[in-house]
């Protein structure tokens, strides 16, 4: 491994455990048992935060600081080793990242569907909880962007 390549790697640590840190930010708790699901290219950014309850699977919205780690994780990997997709668990104090790569996904599929793959891979059939869509479309901040 280069000097580059460790940088790279320490760099995406750093940002993992920032990472792990809004989480448990955006949820007022430990980050025990979250799951967050990303995706970033050079058109943008996506990501949902997921929690278990007692009563199914929450989707949190995520904070704009989420989608500014996100993004900086996207940054922190070398230009040959960009990844699409970011599958990140919590548990027990410990962060754990799947990355997937563009060669990975198909470019037909919509994102939405790689992310309810992902989550039924990880929850299965348990009922998820989305956040409700804003009503008012003139009402939209950079908050609930």
């Amino acid at each position: 491994m280069n000097d580059s390549e460790m940088q790279a790697n320490v760099n995406m640590g750093d940002v993992l455990n920032d990472i792990a840190q809004e989480i448990a930010e955006m949820l007022g708790r430990l980050p025990d048992n979250a799951f967050l699901y990303a995706e970033v290219d050079d058109e943008g950014r996506e990501a949902s935060v997921f929690t278990e309850g007692k009563d199914g699977i929450f989707c949190h919205k995520p904070s704009g600081e989420m989608f500014a780690l996100v993004g900086e994780l996207w940054e922190a990997a070398d230009d040959d080793k960009k990844w699409a997709a970011v599958e990140y668990d919590v548990a027990d104090g410990k962060f754990e990242a799947n990355f997937i790569f563009p060669e990975q996904i198909d470019p037909e599929e919509i994102s939405d569907d790689r992310r309810e793959r992902a989550l039924r891979k990880r929850y299965g059939d348990r009922p998820i909880t989305y956040p409700p869509l804003n009503p008012d479309p003139d009402a939209v901040t950079l908050d609930d962007l």
